[in-house]
C-alpha cells in the first residue's frame, strides 16, 4: 500500500469512529490508534478477540494431538498459521527416523477430531531429509520442537545459511 493509500484509508476508518488520530508523531506524520468507543469499534474488537482466542484453541487441541501420538515426531508446525483461516492448514512433522506410515495414519485420525470440532482441513505433510530446511519459519506456528536455527543468535529457522541436518537426514545437534 502506498502513503497516500494508507493515508486515505486511515481517513475513511477516523470518520466511521473505529480510529482515532493520536497527535503528531515528532513530526513525522499523524499516529493513529484502534478506537474501543463506539458499537462498531466494540463489535470489530470482540471480532478479533474471537480469532484469537480461536486460534489460541486450535494450537492447543493439535499440541494435544501430537502429545498422544505413541511415538511423537521431534518437530511439528502448521505452515502458513498466521496467513490467516484457509478452508485448508498443512501440519508439517518432522521424525529424525522418518515418520512411520502407522505414525502418519495414528496422527491423521486424531486430527478428524481437530477437524471436526474447528470445521477446518488438515494435511499431514511428511518432511525429512532437507525438507525442513525449506520451511518458511517466519510463516509458521511450531507446535512441537525447536526449528532448525532457531538456536542461533539472530537466527529464525530457514535462515541458516548452512543446513540445519547432517548427511544422513538427521537434525544437527545443537
Amino acid at each position: 500500500m502506498t502513503h497516500s493509500g494508507a493515508r486515505k484509508v486511515l481517513q475513511r476508518l477516523t470518520r466511521t469512529g473505529l480510529v482515532v488520530a493520536t497527535g503528531n508523531g515528532n513530526g513525522k506524520g499523524t499516529r493513529y490508534s484502534f478506537s474501543r468507543e463506539g458499537a462498531l469499534a466494540r463489535e470489530v474488537a470482540h471480532l478479533f478477540k474471537v480469532e484469537q482466542d480461536r486460534g489460541t484453541a486450535l494450537t492447543r487441541s493439535l499440541r494435544r494431538t501430537l502429545r498422544s501420538l505413541s511415538d511423537p515426531p521431534q518437530l511439528a508446525w502448521v505452515k502458513d498459521f498466521l496467513a490467516g483461516w484457509p478452508d485448508r492448514h498443512e501440519v508439517g512433522v518432522f521424525h529424525e527416523d522418518g515418520c512411520s506410515p502407522g505414525l502418519l495414519t495414528e496422527l491423521e485420525q486424531g486430527l478428524r477430531m481437530v477437524e471436526a470440532e474447528f470445521e477446518i482441513g488438515l494435511e499431514v505433510k511428511d518432511f525429512s531429509g532437507g525438507g525442513v530446511a525449506s520451511v518458511d519459519w517466519s510463516k509458521a506456528m511450531v507446535l512441537r520442537g525447536t526449528p532448525p536455527g532457531a538456536d542461533k543468535p539472530g537466527m529464525t529457522g530457514g535462515e541458516s545459511a548452512d543446513n540445519p541436518l547432517s548427511s544422513n537426514g538427521k537434525l544437527n545437534p545443537k
